[in-house]
């Protein structure tokens, strides 16, 4: 009997799996949020053109997607989450 020895081993293909989500939900949050800060300036209060509610804004934006991003990840990583023995 001949043994397919190309498969991965299940637990190992979600774990990979796992840290290709990850990555891409922070590059992804990363990103969004380093355009609004600094691309449109809205991280920094300095610019007197962008009115003072659009920073509040955006700080608001940036907390609540870093924790959503972050309860996210935690879900992603507790799921199927077993302990061999």
């Amino acid at each position: 009997m001949v043994e397919d020895h190309h498969q991965i081993d299940p637990d190992l293909q979600r774990q990979f799996s796992k840290i290709i989500i990850s990555l891409i939900c922070g590059v992804f949050f990363l990103m969004i949020n380093t355009y609004l800060g600094v691309v449109l300036d809205l991280g920094f209060e300095d610019n007197n053109r962008i009115p003072q509610w659009q920073h509040v804004a955006f700080y608001i934006w940036f907390l609540l997607s870093i924790y959503l991003l972050v309860k996210f990840l935690l879900k992603l990583w507790n799921r199927n989450a077993r302990i061999r023995r």
